[in-house]
């Protein structure tokens, strides 16, 4: 008897240290994978040339940037008519999705699902599109900790990691956010990367995930700056732009880090920038 008990307390202790032992374990839901370690990049960020053509006059007010379903194109937002667009990687019209929505700022696209998801400025919304663009369903931002008395400077860039969306606040305050599709909780925190001169805000206009290195690139519009961060906002590189590339609004970046496309919402000279680093 002894001994049957002697063997089921080992039995019992080697069960509870193989549990308490077990680090890696990941709660569900859990996609945001912020922990994950980032080097910095061994070479500072310098830009070797650039050039600029005029966007396609049908978009009069461009904000946001991502690649396409194909890789080889490139998605915007027009605030003006409320329209998506793709464009080549030369800034050309490729497609004009039929839907119209409200003040549009953000794009990204969920390359599993081919589901798109836009971000409106004022309403706070974030809303997933089918491929077509038409509309599935609406996130709310009304738990996003984002204050709703300043319906002008609300959500814009928008970009997409896993489970999670990253989203930034324009400024008043700048914010970052992230929220998760499973579970729909939502992550806030204030900004203060990318500021001006003037020690003003920097105004967050643009979002993009990179999958090479697992990061973000933030743009700043009005300090016009490009901040490479990790998933937490942890500054690794800043890039300042040239005095011509007013208002930056998008931003895509290529896997080699060789390139970078931006556009401008400087109307009526909107632009489409390639950026060639060094």
């Amino acid at each position: 008897m002894f001994r049957f008990l002697q063997i089921a307390l080992i039995s019992m202790l080697a069960g509870l240290m193989g549990f308490c032992g077990n680090k890696s374990a990941e709660l569900p839901g859990n996609g945001n994978h912020d922990d994950t370690p980032v080097t910095p990049p061994a070479k500072k960020l310098e830009i070797a040339y650039y050039t600029g053509t005029p966007m396609p006059a049908v978009i009069k007010e461009p904000s946001d940037l991502c690649y396409g379903f194909s890789g080889n194109s490139l998605f915007t937002v027009d605030d003006n008519s409320g329209k998506i667009f793709e464009l080549d990687l030369k800034g050309n019209l490729v497609k004009t999705f039929p839907y119209s929505f409200g003040d549009l700022e953000g794009i990204c696209i969920d390359e599993k699902t081919k589901n798109i998801y836009i971000s409106e400025e004022r309403s706070r919304f974030i809303i997933r599109l089918d491929q077509n663009g038409a509309p599935l369903d609406t996130i709310r931002g009304t738990k996003s900790g984002v204050p709703a008395d300043d319906e002008n400077h609300g959500f814009e860039g928008i970009t997409l990691h896993g489970d999670t969306l990253y989203i930034v606040n324009q400024e008043n305050p700048g914010m970052y956010l992230k929220y998760n599709r499973t579970t729909e909780d939502w992550i806030a925190g204030n900004l203060s990367v990318g500021k001006q001169s003037n020690g003003k805000e920097g105004s967050y206009s643009g979002l993009y995930y990179d999958t090479a290195d697992n990061t973000l690139w933030l743009l700043c519009s009005k300090s016009q700056k490009i901040i490479h961060c990790d998933l937490n906002f942890n500054v690794l590189d800043t890039v300042v732009l040239p005095a011509e590339i007013e208002k930056p609004e998008g931003i895509t970046v290529s896997g080699d880090h060789t390139t970078i496309w931006l556009v401008t919402d400087n109307k009526p000279n909107s632009k489409f920038y390639t950026v060639i680093l060094k």
